[in-house]
Protein backbone atom coordinates (compact mmCIF):
# COMPACT_ATOMS: atom_id res chain seq x y z
CA UNK A 1 0.00 0.00 0.00
CA UNK A 2 1.34 2.88 -1.25
CA UNK A 3 -0.49 6.64 0.66
CA UNK A 4 0.61 9.74 -0.80
CA UNK A 5 0.16 13.49 0.70
CA UNK A 6 -2.54 14.99 -0.80
CA UNK A 7 -0.54 17.22 -3.21
CA UNK A 8 1.15 17.08 -6.70
CA UNK A 9 4.31 15.99 -6.73
CA UNK A 10 4.48 14.16 -3.42
CA UNK A 11 6.50 15.82 -0.96
CA UNK A 12 5.77 12.47 1.37
CA UNK A 13 5.19 9.16 1.05
CA UNK A 14 4.27 5.99 2.96
CA UNK A 15 4.44 2.87 2.25
CA UNK A 16 3.34 -0.27 4.51
CA UNK A 17 6.29 -2.55 4.47
CA UNK A 18 4.62 -4.50 7.39
CA UNK A 19 1.42 -5.60 6.23
CA UNK A 20 -0.50 -5.87 9.75
CA UNK A 21 0.36 -1.64 10.43
CA UNK A 22 -2.68 0.26 10.31
CA UNK A 23 -0.73 2.76 8.23
CA UNK A 24 -0.94 6.18 8.48
CA UNK A 25 -4.37 8.56 8.97
CA UNK A 26 -5.03 12.25 8.04
CA UNK A 27 -4.99 13.93 11.08
CA UNK A 28 -8.39 15.64 12.13
CA UNK A 29 -9.53 19.27 13.09
CA UNK A 30 -11.64 17.80 16.12
CA UNK A 31 -8.50 15.70 17.32
CA UNK A 32 -10.15 12.06 17.31
CA UNK A 33 -13.67 13.64 18.20
CA UNK A 34 -11.97 14.30 21.34
CA UNK A 35 -11.71 18.33 21.06
CA UNK A 36 -14.51 20.45 23.25
CA UNK A 37 -17.75 21.19 21.30
CA UNK A 38 -17.14 25.18 22.05
CA UNK A 39 -13.08 24.94 21.11
CA UNK A 40 -13.91 22.92 17.79
CA UNK A 41 -16.82 25.31 16.83
CA UNK A 42 -14.99 29.21 17.75
CA UNK A 43 -11.41 28.28 17.82
CA UNK A 44 -9.72 27.82 14.48
CA UNK A 45 -6.07 27.85 15.49
CA UNK A 46 -6.75 24.07 17.16
CA UNK A 47 -8.73 22.88 14.73
CA UNK A 48 -5.79 24.05 12.54
CA UNK A 49 -3.08 22.69 14.73
CA UNK A 50 -5.12 19.33 15.29
CA UNK A 51 -5.50 18.43 11.45
CA UNK A 52 -1.67 19.50 10.74
CA UNK A 53 -0.31 15.64 9.72
CA UNK A 54 -0.73 12.12 9.98
CA UNK A 55 -1.38 10.07 12.60
CA UNK A 56 1.50 7.37 12.92
CA UNK A 57 -0.16 3.92 15.01
CA UNK A 58 2.02 0.88 16.02
CA UNK A 59 1.84 -2.32 14.03
CA UNK A 60 0.56 -4.47 16.73
CA UNK A 61 -0.88 -4.57 20.14
CA UNK A 62 1.84 -5.28 23.52
CA UNK A 63 2.60 -4.39 26.62
CA UNK A 64 5.81 -3.02 28.53
CA UNK A 65 6.72 -3.48 31.86
CA UNK A 66 9.47 -1.41 33.29
CA UNK A 67 11.65 -2.01 36.63
CA UNK A 68 13.05 1.61 36.68
CA UNK A 69 16.29 -0.13 35.08
CA UNK A 70 15.03 -3.16 32.63
CA UNK A 71 12.23 -2.99 30.18
CA UNK A 72 10.47 -6.19 29.59
CA UNK A 73 7.61 -7.14 26.37
CA UNK A 74 4.99 -9.04 26.59
CA UNK A 75 5.27 -11.50 23.38
CA UNK A 76 2.97 -14.34 22.97
CA UNK A 77 1.75 -14.10 26.38
CA UNK A 78 5.44 -13.91 28.02
CA UNK A 79 7.26 -12.07 29.22
CA UNK A 80 11.03 -11.03 27.84
CA UNK A 81 13.41 -8.38 28.52
CA UNK A 82 13.22 -5.97 25.15
CA UNK A 83 16.03 -6.79 23.48
CA UNK A 84 15.54 -10.24 23.79
CA UNK A 85 12.59 -10.28 21.22
CA UNK A 86 14.25 -10.32 18.26
CA UNK A 87 11.96 -11.54 15.30
CA UNK A 88 9.33 -13.12 17.66
CA UNK A 89 7.03 -10.47 17.26
CA UNK A 90 7.88 -10.24 13.70
CA UNK A 91 6.27 -14.11 13.59
CA UNK A 92 3.22 -13.56 15.65
CA UNK A 93 2.33 -9.95 13.85
CA UNK A 94 3.13 -10.80 10.30
CA UNK A 95 3.83 -14.50 9.09
CA UNK A 96 4.60 -13.06 5.23
CA UNK A 97 6.35 -10.25 6.62
CA UNK A 98 10.26 -11.00 5.36
CA UNK A 99 8.90 -12.01 1.76
CA UNK A 100 6.90 -8.67 1.95
CA UNK A 101 9.82 -6.54 3.30
CA UNK A 102 11.93 -7.78 0.46
CA UNK A 103 9.93 -6.33 -2.37
CA UNK A 104 9.05 -2.97 -0.94
CA UNK A 105 12.18 -2.15 0.82
CA UNK A 106 15.35 -0.02 -0.87
CA UNK A 107 17.80 -2.10 -2.09
CA UNK A 108 20.64 -0.98 0.92
CA UNK A 109 17.86 -2.47 3.02
CA UNK A 110 17.00 -5.69 1.41
CA UNK A 111 17.17 -9.07 4.23
CA UNK A 112 17.96 -6.14 6.68
CA UNK A 113 14.75 -5.36 8.64
CA UNK A 114 14.66 -3.37 11.54
CA UNK A 115 13.00 -4.54 14.82
CA UNK A 116 9.84 -3.93 15.35
CA UNK A 117 10.27 -2.72 19.12
CA UNK A 118 13.64 -1.93 20.25
CA UNK A 119 15.54 -0.21 23.64
CA UNK A 120 17.75 2.44 23.29
CA UNK A 121 20.50 3.92 25.13
CA UNK A 122 18.70 5.52 27.81
CA UNK A 123 16.87 3.78 30.57
CA UNK A 124 13.09 3.43 29.70
CA UNK A 125 13.41 4.71 26.44
CA UNK A 126 11.68 2.46 23.55
CA UNK A 127 11.74 2.96 19.56
CA UNK A 128 9.04 1.43 17.82
CA UNK A 129 8.70 0.89 14.08
CA UNK A 130 5.51 1.70 12.63
CA UNK A 131 5.37 -0.98 10.13
CA UNK A 132 5.71 2.05 7.45
CA UNK A 133 8.67 3.10 5.28
CA UNK A 134 8.87 7.43 4.53
CA UNK A 135 10.28 9.02 1.79
CA UNK A 136 10.11 12.64 1.53
CA UNK A 137 10.73 14.82 -1.38
CA UNK A 138 14.44 16.59 -2.06
CA UNK A 139 15.03 18.78 0.76
CA UNK A 140 12.09 18.29 2.84
CA UNK A 141 11.33 16.85 6.44
CA UNK A 142 9.09 15.63 8.64
CA UNK A 143 8.30 16.54 11.90
CA UNK A 144 7.80 13.63 13.84
CA UNK A 145 6.04 13.85 17.72
CA UNK A 146 3.34 14.32 20.10
CA UNK A 147 0.12 14.64 18.36
CA UNK A 148 -1.20 18.33 18.75
CA UNK A 149 -4.43 18.79 21.58
CA UNK A 150 -4.63 15.05 21.71
CA UNK A 151 -3.11 13.51 25.32
CA UNK A 152 -3.17 9.60 24.93
CA UNK A 153 -1.29 8.42 28.04
CA UNK A 154 0.72 9.71 31.09
CA UNK A 155 2.66 6.04 31.16
CA UNK A 156 4.92 7.40 28.16
CA UNK A 157 6.10 10.48 26.25
CA UNK A 158 7.30 10.46 22.38
CA UNK A 159 10.15 12.41 21.49
CA UNK A 160 10.30 14.81 18.95
CA UNK A 161 12.69 14.70 15.79
CA UNK A 162 12.80 16.02 12.53
CA UNK A 163 13.59 13.50 9.79
CA UNK A 164 14.82 14.04 6.18
CA UNK A 165 14.12 10.95 4.07
CA UNK A 166 15.02 11.40 0.66
CA UNK A 167 15.75 7.61 0.14
CA UNK A 168 13.13 5.39 1.39
CA UNK A 169 13.30 4.92 5.07
CA UNK A 170 11.84 2.98 8.17
CA UNK A 171 9.73 5.39 10.51
CA UNK A 172 10.51 5.29 13.89
CA UNK A 173 8.59 6.18 17.21
CA UNK A 174 11.18 6.90 20.25
CA UNK A 175 9.21 7.16 23.99
CA UNK A 176 10.05 7.46 27.19
CA UNK A 177 8.76 5.38 29.92
CA UNK A 178 7.55 7.68 33.14
CA UNK A 179 5.68 4.27 34.87
CA UNK A 180 7.39 1.79 36.49
CA UNK A 181 6.22 -2.02 37.66
CA UNK A 182 2.27 -1.75 35.76
CA UNK A 183 1.85 -2.65 32.85
CA UNK A 184 1.58 -0.25 30.10
CA UNK A 185 -0.76 -1.15 27.02
CA UNK A 186 0.14 0.30 23.75
CA UNK A 187 -2.88 -0.54 21.22
CA UNK A 188 -2.48 0.13 17.62
CA UNK A 189 -5.66 1.98 17.62
CA UNK A 190 -4.04 4.35 19.15
CA UNK A 191 -1.91 6.62 17.36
Amino acid sequence: MRQEAPSDPAKVTFQRALLASPGPMRADASALGTMPTAAFQYCEALRTASAFGWYIFPPYDFKLLWDGVQVLVEVNDKWWPLNEVGNHFIASVDPGFMENWNEVAPPDLRDRWPPLITGLFNPGTVQIWSGLLVTTAKDWAISVGPLANLRITSDYQQYEAIVEANVCRPLFINIQLHTTDREIFVPKSRP
